[in-house]
């Protein structure tokens, strides 16, 4: 009763952390970097009911496969409207999908010190608080493998149903290709492999179980790509996943630099928690595993390390692509960390760098209230930073060890993403320029008229354009219908669009300019109705 007593606790603790981490300004800031492509095709699933393939301004697109889409829709569709904020859900559910199942599925090797700490150590890693905050590939990818390798060890390591055991990994290992490819299986398979070998075991993976799972893999997975292949233009996507693939493997020309950043990046992304990983190695440490659990323990380390080279050993590889290591990483650390009770050197330095932290949000607290004086959250902000900065320092003495220094590195976390949710985050909205480009066109068409967009390609503005929006990929489609046109970089003089015009009068109603590679000024007309207008029969 104890341990249940003392389990429920910590899973307390993970869940408050995982709220004030990932929650506070989720909706706040406009997308960014990719994000516009998994939302765009998710609006578009919903409107048209097509969820099969996704598309981008009315073009098929390609480069992923739908699953992240699916995921976004259905936020979409569950949350009642289109938001950031349900846009963006699915990574932070992801996240909380992985810590609860670490925190709560039976597993002889880890306690519930291990599991807290593993939790922490995933939802305080740098690229997990920033990609778990958005909605990239990335969170929801990291997450699936750390579900489907956490469900797989914890099975093998009870002695569990190999039904169990390969269907269960297999399912999620589907919509993990579906999500990005069949990439999340390298962490996986690794980890499986690696510890079926420490076991003498290496025949458990041919047994019928797995061979079910491989075949509800191939037959889920081929099933989508054969409905998509007929529904679009399918050598096209082939051709292009081809390339793709080519470009990561084989790239006609090295980028030897980028390569190498790549292994270093990857590095960075696992900080502040990298310096922790020598611990891993540490006799010291791992002398006090079981015999019996030792073999599974130095399984697990084995593949973290191989899995992080394999990745980085494409030429294409870039430093998200090692990120599906991160869950491993986080269950190792926990584990070793768990038994790490006693004070060594490196704990003064670890606590002294958390003090400085807190001391310095706590700075940060009081300029920022003081500056922003307009709400109390600031002033709650502060007060909270300056609390926590108290209370460890009056503990510090006493914070030693795996456990006390990871709870105190997760309140450092927490304070400052808390400050940069409430102090950062309305500076950072002021300046973007997606949302006022959209009310710009929202002012000037009249509600419910159809606005036009012609060949607008990937622009995450429109999410923002209230009114109905229509795509338009040829200029044949330019016809007696469309009367609001959104046009960007020069169609507007290009030969064809002037063509499918004709006489029509043109009132520009406005124009802006965005921040992006390919078509960044944008022009809003008003296309005037001709009795000699080219018709379409």
């Amino acid at each position: 009763m104890g341990q249940s007593r003392m389990q429920f606790k910590a899973y307390i603790l993970v869940l408050s952390l995982w709220a004030v981490i990932f929650l506070p300004g989720l909706g706040t800031p406009e997308f960014k970097g990719e994000e516009g492509r998994r939302v765009l095709p998710a609006v578009t699933m919903v409107q048209t009911g097509n969820w099969i393939m996704p598309s981008v301004g009315g073009e098929d697109y390609y480069n992923k496969p739908p699953g992240i889409n699916w995921l976004v829709a259905a936020s979409f569709l569950v949350t009642g409207g289109h938001s950031e904020w349900a846009a963006r859900l699915p990574s932070v559910l992801g996240v909380l999908a992985f810590v609860t199942m670490l925190c709560w599925i039976r597993t002889p090797w880890l306690g519930w010190e291990a599991r807290l700490i593993g939790a922490i150590v995933f939802m305080t890693n740098i690229s997990m608080i920033e990609k778990g905050r958005l909605i990239e590939i990335e969170a929801v990818y990291v997450c699936l493998t750390g579900l489907v390798t956490l469900w797989w060890l914890a099975v093998w390591s009870r002695g569990g149903s190999p039904w169990a055991m390969w269907v269960g990994p297999c399912a999620l290992l589907v919509f993990g290709a579906l999500v990005k490819g069949p990439l999340l299986g390298v962490v996986f398979y690794v980890t499986v492999l690696s510890v079926l070998l420490y076991a003498r075991r290496i025949k458990a993976a041919f047994s019928p179980a797995h061979m079910v799972g491989i075949v509800i893999i191939l037959v889920v997975c081929l099933g989508w790509v054969y409905l998509a292949y007929w529904q679009t233009s399918g050598g096209v996507m082939v051709n292009k996943w081809a390339v793709q693939w080519h470009h990561r493997v084989a790239p006609k020309q090295v980028n030897f630099t980028n390569w190498g950043e790549g292994p270093l990046r990857g590095l960075v992304n696992m900080l502040p928690w990298l310096l922790m990983t020598p611990l891993l190695w540490m006799r010291r440490f791992t002398s006090r595993i079981p015999v019996e659990h030792l073999g599974g323990f130095r399984a697990c380390r084995l593949a973290m390390v191989v899995s992080f080279v394999a990745m980085n050993l494409m030429p294409g590889t870039e430093s998200r692509y090692s990120m599906p290591v991160i869950p491993l990483v986080a269950i190792l650390l926990g584990w070793i960390l768990s038994l790490h009770t006693e004070p060594i050197w490196t704990d003064r330095l670890w606590r002294g760098a958390v003090l400085i932290f807190l001391i310095a949000a706590s700075a940060i607290g009081i300029a920022g209230a003081i500056k922003m004086a307009d709400g109390i959250e600031c002033w709650l902000v502060a007060a909270g930073a300056l609390g926590v900065t108290g209370v460890v320092l009056w503990l510090a003495p006493a914070i030693v060890g795996g456990l006390r220094l990871s709870v105190a590195t997760s309140s450092v976390t927490a304070i400052l993403v808390l400050e940069y949710a409430v102090f950062a985050l309305p500076i950072v909205t002021a300046v973007q320029n997606r949302r006022p480009a959209a009310a710009a066109v929202n002012a000037m068409v009249p509600s419910g008229q159809t606005v036009y967009v012609y060949r607008p390609g990937y622009q995450p503005f429109l999410f923002y354009v209230r009114q109905p929006l229509a795509y338009l990929v040829k200029p044949e489609d330019i016809d007696g219908r469309v009367r609001y046109l959104l046009l960007g970089g020069d169609f507007l003089a290009a030969p064809e669009v002037k063509a499918r015009l004709g006489d029509r009068q043109i009132r520009t109603l406005c124009e802006f300019e965005l921040s992006e590679r390919v078509r960044g000024r944008y022009r809003l007309i008003e296309v005037g109705a001709a009795p000699h207008f080219i018709r379409d029969s």
